[in-house]
């Protein structure tokens, strides 16, 4: 049989009886009804423990109706009437014994508190409210992750909880299971927060220092990582600080093993991130620091193992590069310049290597062993760029002592004046210089130049040229055979003083060898 009344029936009792329910009464009643509802629907899908819960559920909520609006409440009002009718009914479908007691049942005399097994008997409507409640704050300080919050749950709970039992107690020999399971839940609550609050005590002596530490570490790594990485980009480009990349190298070979180390150890000592968060405040923000410093240090790894493998590839192609230049050198010596440039880059490149990786000797990195390989690849390339070197100056000396002073094919004194002519124009340049000798290569010809001038002026000029020799000593004692072009300007009828027009080439030679041919 559906028991279900709803509360609209109700409220047009009330208006077609004349009669209107304060507003918030008429809230209270419907969360009266609302919870009756969902106990009818209980007992009618037979879950009859459930309907009894929220049948006790509804008495409490009806009994604070009565206690919260004693002065303006009627009894009598049909709505009131009605819930609490259908409150009887509900009480009376589950517990039809009851309602309904034997004709020949005789009340015992005896006024000695009820014998009636604990979890058979049920709670008066006001208990049963007050005892949800408070359940309801066990279930919430059971879930509470903030100590201090729990604690005052608890106490709230056990300020509550206290008068139930002793009410109870002093009506039933033993307590009812309800009460029983929340004082043990209690119990073992304020046990649980009584060792979280020793476990916090203990914690508040190491945590603060410890995300202090933490921090600091986690920024110095971070700086020092930064720095690295800026001076590898830097040395890549050619502009880097070798030693400020060292420098890096060092802290940072030595600051990320102790930091993997550090993380290790703070995990082994609070193994459970969720436990330490809930212990602590500052829970979190351990487990925070050291996923940065973990994710920070594996970081590090790559950056370096790319920056190493870099700079061998660069320290090989141009070590190769030079090598190939000096093959090139020993035809034309002129080569060994972009040689040395490359060894420098090479060099530079290994330098970089070291500066992240010692090489400390045995036990030293791959990436060691192979700078180092590649930096005596570059001094037997500096022994052969030397070698090449001595020889080009030994040829040169071998070439000096073979140079003679060259003959023309205008020997004889005719041309002495125009020798002497180039003689007098090279002191006019160099007087503090001696001409031991001069022979003429070609004599005056003549030539008409045109051109603009600085003015901007178009000019014709009527000038003559001649080519020599000329054996000259140096104040160092050193002598040279210079290839000079000799010029002269149109001058009137005749020809202006002859000036040196250009150099052409300096041979040097022994200056024994100025006189002989």
């Amino acid at each position: 049989m559906r028991l279900f009344l709803p509360i609209a029936v109700c409220l047009c009792a009330s208006m077609l009886a004349g009669q209107e329910l304060n507003s918030r009464i008429a809230y209270r009643l419907s969360k009266v009804e609302a919870t009756l509802a969902i106990a009818e629907r209980h007992l009618e899908l037979g879950r009859t423990d459930a309907a009894r819960d929220h049948l006790h559920s509804a008495e409490g909520q009806m009994a604070d109706v009565f206690t919260m609006h004693a002065r303006e409440l009627d009894p009598e009002h049909p709505a009131i009437v009605a819930t609490q009718e259908r409150i009887a009914q509900l009480r009376a479908s589950l517990d039809p014994a009851a309602a309904d007691p034997a004709p020949d049942a005789q009340p015992e005399p005896d006024a000695s508190p009820p014998a009636a097994p604990a979890d058979e008997r049920a709670l008066d409507s006001r208990a049963a409210y007050a005892l949800e409640k408070v359940e309801a704050s066990l279930t919430m300080a059971a879930a509470s992750r903030d100590g201090r919050e729990r604690e005052r749950i608890l106490q709230g709970v056990r300020e509550a909880l206290l008068p139930l039992v002793e009410a109870d107690r002093a009506s039933y020999a033993q307590l009812h299971p309800r009460l029983a399971a929340s004082v043990a839940q209690l119990e073992q609550l304020e046990a649980a927060s009584t060792r979280a609050g020793v476990e916090r005590a203990a914690l508040d002596e190491v945590l603060p220092a410890l995300v202090a530490s933490l921090q600091e570490r986690f920024a110095s790594l971070q700086s020092a990582i930064g720095s690295a990485q800026g001076q590898i980009t830097w040395l890549q480009r050619g502009r880097g600080d070798l030693d400020r990349l060292r420098e890096q190298g060092i802290c940072l070979n030595a600051l990320v093993p102790e930091l993997m180390q550090l993380a290790a150890d703070v995990r082994s000592r609070f193994p459970d991130p969720s436990a330490l968060a809930r212990a602590h405040d500052l829970g979190p923000q351990v487990t925070q620091l050291l996923e940065l410093i973990e994710t920070e240090t594996a970081r590090w790894g790559p950056i370096e193992q790319q920056a190493l493998t870099g700079f061998l590839a660069e320290a090989n192609s141009c070590i190769d590069a030079a090598d190939g230049y000096l093959r090139e050198a020993l035809q034309e010596p002129a080569m060994t310049g972009p040689a040395e440039q490359q060894l420098a880059y090479a060099w530079q490149s290994c330098a970089a290597v070291h500066a992240l990786r010692p090489d400390t000797g045995e036990g030293s990195s791959d990436e060691a062993q192979a700078a180092t390989a590649i930096r005596e690849r570059i001094f037997a390339a500096e022994k052969e760029i030397a070698r090449i070197a001595q020889k080009v100056i030994d040829d040169e000396v071998l070439r000096v002592q073979r140079t003679r002073f060259p003959t023309t094919e205008y020997p004889g004194s005719e041309w002495a004046s125009i020798e002497e002519e180039m003689r007098q124009a090279y002191l006019d340049l160099a007087p503090d210089r001696e001409v031991v000798r001069a022979a003429l290569i070609e004599p005056w010809f003549e030539r008409t130049l045109t051109y603009f001038d600085d003015d901007g002026d178009w000019v014709v000029a009527h000038v003559r040229f001649c080519n020599g020799y000329l054996g000259v000593t140096l104040p160092n004692g050193k002598a040279f055979v210079f290839t000079i072009n000799f010029i002269q300007n149109k001058a009137g009828d005749g020809w202006s003083k002859a000036r040196v027009n250009v150099v052409n080439r300096a041979d040097q030679i022994l200056p024994e060898h100025l006189a002989t041919d």
